[in-house]
């Protein structure tokens, strides 16, 4: 943990489960859920800031070792990383 620009000593609370005594340590392992939404968002935006990321480029011509299936969204448009930052890539109009 950080406090102020220092590390400093984690420290756990609570239990792991509602209605359990199985108390939470600093090992206890959590899902990290919508946070990895946050997370990747300021990657994606520093690899922005060095140019390595282009938010109007199609994808499949950023990534490195993996390839999107599909590579069009339902209106017929390239998958660009701007649609998969905004999370409106792959939207048909029906939602």
């Amino acid at each position: 943990m950080i406090d102020s620009g220092k590390i400093v000593p984690a420290r756990a609370h609570g239990v792991t489960k509602r209605g359990t005594a199985t108390p939470v340590t600093t090992n206890t392992l959590f899902q990290a859920r919508s946070i990895g939404k946050s997370v990747t968002a300021i990657g994606a935006m520093r690899l922005m800031e060095r140019g390595s990321l282009q938010l109007d480029r199609h994808v499949n011509e950023q990534l490195a070792s993996w390839t999107a299936r599909d590579t069009t969204v339902a209106s017929g448009e390239n998958l660009i990383a701007r649609n998969v930052h905004s999370h409106s890539a792959g939207r048909d109009g029906s939602h």
